[in-house]
């Protein structure tokens, strides 16, 4: 093999192997790009989560602290049902009471 064709075989292998090297290096850059993309979206995706989420909490606070002040309303509500029941037995009592000693 002469030095011509030597130096005609080592320009088609460099050939070939830039060739190669562009073919992987192409989808290699573009996978790349796709995956930052990708992180950046569920970067987004996750803060507007934890968003909802803090919301979510904050909403089943006041939610909880509106159940407990119903529940102590309604508490007071029945204690004094109960309290107005208790004196009107004591005066349906007294009225049955007087209605026999006019009798």
């Amino acid at each position: 093999m002469s030095q011509a064709e030597f130096i005609g075989m080592m320009v088609i292998c460099g050939s070939v192997l830039i060739g190669v090297l562009a073919a992987i290096y192409k989808p290699l850059t573009k996978n790349t790009e796709t995956m930052t993309k990708l992180t950046d979206r569920i970067d987004a995706l996750i803060g507007r989560m934890d968003k909802q989420e803090k919301a979510l909490e904050k909403h089943e606070e006041e939610f909880e602290e509106y159940k407990r002040h119903v529940s102590e309303s309604q508490r007071k509500q029945w204690e004094e049902i109960n309290k107005h029941h208790d004196k009107l037995i004591e005066q349906g009592n007294d009225i049955d009471i007087l209605k026999k000693g006019e009798m």
